[in-house]
């Protein structure tokens, strides 16, 4: 009962995390897919540094999910802010 009564007080902070952390983990996972197939995983070739900024290879998609989860991150910050206001 004490989590029913604590789920029905918070539910809007809840659901505000749930999608902040959705668009995070969303955007991590696309920009984890566009990163994997420039790796070159048979080691034939020179070695490639992916990192962020370094090399864009599909910019717009990049910038896109960067700003996905730059968004969840913003949305859980304040979202726990508020909460703990309350």
């Amino acid at each position: 009962m004490r989590v029913r009564a604590y789920i029905k007080q918070h539910s809007k902070e809840l659901l505000a995390f749930a999608f902040g952390m959705a668009l995070f983990l969303v955007g991590a996972w696309q920009l984890d897919l566009i990163a994997a197939e420039k790796i070159d995983w048979t080691r034939s070739g020179p070695k490639r540094e992916i990192l962020p900024f370094w090399f864009m290879y599909d910019a717009d998609a990049y910038v896109m999910f960067f700003a996905w989860i730059m968004i969840g991150v913003a949305i859980m910050c304040v979202t726990l802010w508020l909460w703990e206001d309350s």
